[in-house]
């Protein structure tokens, strides 16, 4: 169940609205002015600011021309309904026996990575945003998506204003914890690369979900050019070809996180314990959006990636098809959202799921309701902002479909885990998937909306 973040300065300005209707002579404009100044103050530094500060603002102003009990008290009737209206939920805890350790990689010229591992201890948190980068990415992407489908564009600093709450929000996680060695005698691995403007951060819900079940994620880093200017390309596939060119930096950047992966003194000084082994015949590929791209181009051709591939709603437009549609004979999980299904997007993705999915080593459909943004941590940080804008439908799938994603990416790597180190050979991991899922699914409650393609 999601629980609310209670915004405590919002309640207090709501009742501080209320006070100036109902005590009007007790706060002269001047007393007011400070009162709301320090209160604001007090949001920035301790809560951050959201979409919420234009409303408060906006009844800070009226309140300052009128305290009409006809104008004040429905305004701060507003101010009570916008708390219920947009709210802020806690991360949800993973549902793995060990808690979620966190380390911040740097290899010098070349990404960032953030890994998440299994750890019994519990240590400082660190914040949901990790680098300026975060910001420019997500205000140029918006800005050069504007320009593609014709919607207006916003400042930069509107969305700095609304989303700053990004900033205060904890990743739940434990920085520099000691690695829980007892979870595994070698460690499966999964390499995750994320979608354009997305950072390694932005799919910790899953991430996080894996590593509490015993996995070791690195999430790859991608700082590329968003913000294309249409005089560089007349049409889309003038558009895709610059894509193209940047799934192949995009590889040889998951290439580098792989060189170091493969060295055991890498891993050994990483987690400073020279007992912790991968292991390196159950290392998987994952990715989201143009991330999956990423992801199923690096499965094929890269040999370092044997344990399979996972994918979350793939953009796969860019990618090199002579490449994409090489078996790859390893386990392997393609989802698709409910959006990118009827797309171009989605043809593709069925097409590259029934080379990989079609011998029972593998599992693709989607979830219906779901969005392209279902899989990532968004949804929860700032949900009624994004049924505002469309990119996802309603409130209430939020839970489920995150229950849907964390559930079934869970049970794929366990059965693909038992598969490979097994060798079940005639086992077919489609079934076992599944049935494990709709059995979890059914036990906590949630309506089965996995559509899968060999059912349809």
């Amino acid at each position: 169940m999601l629980r609310q973040n209670i915004q405590v300065i919002e309640h207090i300005l709501a009742i501080f609205f209320l006070l100036q209707t109902l005590l009007p002579s007790y706060l002269s404009t001047s007393v007011t002015l400070i009162c709301f100044a320090s209160l604001i103050a007090a949001k920035y530094l301790f809560e951050g600011f959201r979409t919420t500060i234009f409303i408060i603002v906006l009844i800070q102003l009226v309140l300052l021309f009128t305290r009409s009990v006809f104008v004040g008290l429905p305004l701060s009737a507003l101010m009570y309904a916008a708390l219920v209206y947009f709210p802020v939920y806690k991360y949800p805890e993973p549902m793995g026996k060990y808690k979620v350790g966190y380390k911040r990689l740097v290899l010098p010229g070349i990404t960032n990575v953030g890994v998440y591992y299994p750890t019994t201890q519990q240590t400082e948190d660190v914040k949901h945003l990790p680098y300026h980068l975060s910001w420019s990415r997500i205000t140029t992407f918006w800005s050069f998506c504007a320009e593609l489908y014709k919607t207006p564009k916003f400042p930069e600093i509107l969305f700095k204003i609304a989303f700053n709450c990004l900033e205060y929000q904890s990743l739940g996680v434990n920085k520099d914890a000691k690695i829980a060695s007892e979870a595994a005698n070698k460690f499966p691995v999964v390499v995750f690369s994320h979608g354009l403007s997305a950072n390694i951060h932005l799919y910790s819900l899953n991430l996080k979900e894996w590593a509490s079940n015993g996995f070791i994620t690195f999430s790859v880093d991608h700082d590329e050019q968003l913000n294309i200017p249409f005089s560089k390309f007349n049409d889309w596939p003038g558009l895709l070809k610059i894509r193209g060119e940047q799934l192949e930096d995009r590889k040889a950047i998951v290439k580098k996180v792989l060189d170091l992966i493969s060295k055991p003194s890498n891993i050994h000084g990483l987690f400073g314990n020279d007992q912790v082994e991968i292991d390196y015949e159950n290392i998987f590929a994952s990715g989201h959006s143009f991330g999956g791209a990423t992801a199923a181009e690096v499965a094929v051709e890269d040999s370092r990636i044997t344990g399979g591939l996972l994918l979350l709603d793939p953009w796969l437009e860019p990618a090199h098809f002579d490449i994409l549609y090489k078996p790859i004979n390893k386990p392997a999980l393609s989802l698709r959202s409910g959006d990118f299904d009827k797309q171009v997007s989605g043809e593709l993705s069925r097409k590259h799921a029934k080379v990989h999915c079609e011998s029972g080593l593998g599992l693709s459909g989607y979830f219906e309701g779901s969005s392209h943004n279902s899989c990532a941590d968004i949804p929860v940080l700032i949900p009624r902002e994004l049924v505002l804008f469309g990119v996802i439908k309603r409130m209430d799938d939020i839970e489920e479909t995150l229950k849907y994603n964390t559930g079934l990416t869970r049970g794929f790597l366990e059965a693909a885990l038992e598969y490979n180190r097994n060798e079940k050979i005639g086992v077919n991991l489609k079934t076992q998937v599944l049935k494990k899922f709709r059995s979890e699914m059914k036990e906590i409650g949630v309506r089965d909306v996995l559509v899968v393609d060999e059912e349809m």
